[in-house]
């Protein structure tokens, strides 16, 4: 974790991010992605099978049978309230991703934020690492 060495200068970082970037605005969902890159991470798809089996288990344990059909439930309700509450989470995710390169960016020592240079700031290598991760720094 980043800690800066001043707090008084760390709220005033906050403060400016606060007033300079609206999170929630700031990209639409109409924004053209990057293409994805090849990495050494596990495929998310072995991943969301594992999950997957997982919560089989999880419904098993809870309701004593495994999910089938004809089980007396109103499966597209059940199903469109799973799903508002995945876009619920999801446009959640977005704001807080947003948000959180934001200030990785500050760290870092790319962002645009300030007027001058904030010398207090630490340029952090994490910061950087981090942002490179998440496809933020092209310049790397």
């Amino acid at each position: 974790m980043i800690i800066p060495k001043n707090e008084n200068k760390s709220s005033n970082a906050i403060n400016i991010l606060s007033r300079r970037y609206n999170f929630e605005q700031k990209k639409t969902m109409s924004t053209k992605e990057k293409p994805p890159k090849k990495n050494k991470n596990k495929a998310i798809w072995d991943l969301v099978i594992r999950d997957m089996k997982e919560r089989d288990k999880v419904g098993q344990k809870r309701y004593g049978m495994r999910l089938q059909p004809f089980n007396h439930r109103n499966s597209p309700v059940d199903a469109l309230q799973e799903f508002y509450d995945l876009i619920a989470y999801t446009r959640q995710w977005v704001i807080e991703r947003e948000a959180m390169i934001k200030v990785l960016k500050y760290y870092s020592g790319s962002c645009d934020c300030c007027d001058k240079k904030c010398e207090w700031r630490s340029k952090s290598s994490q910061a950087r690492d981090l942002l490179r991760k998440l496809g933020e720094l092209d310049e790397w």
